[in-house]
């Protein structure tokens, strides 16, 4: 079963240029809110159109879990951590940044 599952991975590379794509339509021209609830609604509904934009392109039996985070380029910088179980034979991660200069 373990093998089945290994001959079925998906594209590391073809997934982050999709959700590249998909952030730059969404995001091009956009600026960051000073009102949070504007922001968190806004992650939400990036968050949920990667997540179905994904399911085409990620087999079925692969749990797609997506993070976004907002944040207003000032000159500081953001680090992030997060902890999960973690099987480096079966899982697998892609990360991306979006950068928007307006």
């Amino acid at each position: 079963m373990l093998q089945q599952h290994l001959e079925r991975r998906f594209s590391k590379d073809s997934v982050k240029e999709i959700i590249d794509l998909l952030l730059s339509d969404e995001l091009l021209g956009k600026t960051c809110s000073s009102n949070n609830d504007e922001n968190l609604e806004l992650c939400k509904c990036l968050s949920v159109k990667i997540k179905d934009r994904l399911k085409n392109h990620i087999p079925s039996d692969y749990k797609i879990v997506c993070q976004v985070v907002l944040g207003d380029m000032r000159g500081a910088g953001l680090r992030m951590s997060c902890r999960c179980l973690w099987d480096s034979t079966t899982d697998a991660v892609v990360y991306t940044s979006y950068e928007n200069y307006y």
